[in-house]
């Protein structure tokens, strides 16, 4: 028995639970609320809530029961009958009861949609920028944007987020979306917004490992800093889009430049890209504390900038290595283009920096030739080095196999860069050379020991740039 005992709260409706108990009696306190309709079920005689704070109507069960009377002394009580000694509950009292509850929801709605309409204006920019892009993205404008910048650049990241239009588009790649984008200070950027990875049974524990990895990789790439690896800006990412702020190349690829015909490339400037994009790699195998391998290096991912300096770009594939087992760790996750992969590689899905050095070796020889790493003329299922090396046997064959636009002069340069190439493809990974050798090797076949090399260069970019003008396609 509890009575006196100065209790405040209101009445549990798990009290109807105890039905071997004798007697409750809880009188002569502080208890408030409406009294449970389940309180019918204890035995009768039981029960006494008597002189305290209650209010609302008493259930009619308890009034048939004869039990009316262990609530008497709380002056809010009433009853849905008549019934000696309480008022009978008035239907304003019911309506007052519904108010309330109205009241309630009316406020819970209203603060609902309040918070809705905030989050729309308030993103409704990034959300009208991407209008023209899968249904599943728009809800995503919604949630804020989180900012890593990782060089000084003067941007808003709504200026990023209204210019990803469609007009704005320069390429699409294995990774993602590439837009340029003029900033209002006067600079341009490209933007790569990366495919979502997403699946409809991917668990949340999934995503949250991708997203910590991506975000690890992402801040170490952006911390390199090196003339011939492209420039990481910012990384801009919600809940489900991820985009990366990179320099924009005003060049395109090589890949274009070699196989697309509007920009003509003699041999100095090709030599010059193949010693950059050497110099690059040799940064990520040998110069980093934690070694990078891009297992990627195709000529689609070396950008071209104003001086048609290289620049190696897409690391969306790349992994970071922790650097365990020596210089040549490896990773277990595939990656890479048909045609540039090394057999290894293709084989047994473990990347080395060998593999790096073979997919280099492919694309010196997509400089030497001018042909692409797969062409239907060198047989089926054959490839750029199998055509190179059947031609090799002969001094007409190695002619053949110089494209004849360029060579002019430069013959015995372009055999020397040749001869790298065949050993940077090498079968067995470790008869390759190291990146930091191939750079000596590079360095030792310069056509600019001629004085007529840097006059070459200079021709050859105003050409270019004529060309470039009356060739480019618009974007």
């Amino acid at each position: 028995m509890l009575q006196g005992n100065k209790l405040s709260s209101s009445i549990p409706s798990s009290l109807s639970l105890l039905k071997s108990i004798s007697v409750v009696d809880l009188s002569n306190n502080h208890l408030t609320g409406n009294i449970p309709e389940s309180l019918g079920e204890l035995s009768s005689n039981t029960i006494n809530f008597s002189n305290n704070e209650l209010y609302g109507p008493i259930p009619l069960s308890l009034i048939k029961d004869g039990l009316v009377e262990s609530f008497s002394g709380n002056p809010g009580l009433c009853t849905p009958v008549e019934v000696q000694s309480f008022p009978k509950c008035s239907h304003k009292h019911n309506q007052k009861k519904r108010n309330s509850v109205w009241a309630i929801m009316i406020s819970v709605t209203v603060f609902t949609i309040g918070a809705i309409l905030f989050l729309r204006r308030r993103y409704s920019k990034q959300r009208g920028v991407v209008e023209h892009e899968h249904d599943e993205t728009l809800s995503s404008s919604f949630f804020p944007y989180n900012v890593k910048n990782f060089h000084r650049i003067c941007f808003d990241q709504h200026e990023i987020l209204e210019a990803m239009i469609e007009k704005n588009i320069v390429g699409h790649g294995g990774s993602g979306t590439v837009y340029r984008i003029g900033l209002r200070g006067g600079e341009v950027v490209a933007v790569k917004r990366l495919w979502s990875r997403t699946a409809k049974d991917t668990t949340p524990e999934d995503q949250l490992i991708f997203d910590k990895g991506l975000k690890t990789e992402v801040e170490t790439l952006g911390s390199i800093r090196h003339k011939n690896i492209v420039k990481l800006y910012s990384y801009i990412t919600n809940f489900d889009r991820k985009m990366l702020v990179y320099e924009y190349m005003p060049n395109g690829n090589l890949w274009d430049a070699l196989h697309k015909g509007w920009i003509h490339l003699d041999w100095p400037i090709r030599h010059q890209i193949a010693l950059g994009v050497a110099q690059g790699l040799a940064y990520l195998h040998h110069d980093l504390l934690t070694p990078i391998i891009h297992r990627d290096i195709k000529s689609t991912n070396i950008l071209l900038d104003a001086n048609y300096e290289p620049k190696v770009a897409d690391f969306g594939i790349a992994k970071v290595l922790q650097a365990r087992g020596g210089k040549d760790s490896i990773i277990t996750v595939i990656a890479g283009t048909y045609g540039y992969l090394a057999p290894e590689y293709a084989y047994s899905s473990k990347a080395t920096t060998k593999s790096d050095v073979y997919s280099f070796g492919v694309v010196l020889m997509e400089l030497i030739t001018g042909k692409k790493p797969v062409e239907a003329d060198f047989g089926e299922n054959k490839n750029i080095i199998y055509w190179v090396s059947t031609k090799l046997d002969t001094k007409e064959g190695v002619m053949e196999v110089l494209d004849k636009r360029v060579s002019g002069s430069f013959k015995d340069e372009m055999i020397q860069v040749l001869r790298i190439a065949m050993r940077c493809t090498y079968r067995n990974p470790t008869q390759r050379p190291p990146m930091n050798e191939v750079v000596q090797l590079l360095i030792e076949a310069d056509p600019c020991r001629f004085d007529s090399c840097k006059l070459s260069i200079n021709k050859t970019k105003e050409a270019s740039n004529v060309t470039k003008v009356k060739s480019q396609p618009e974007v």
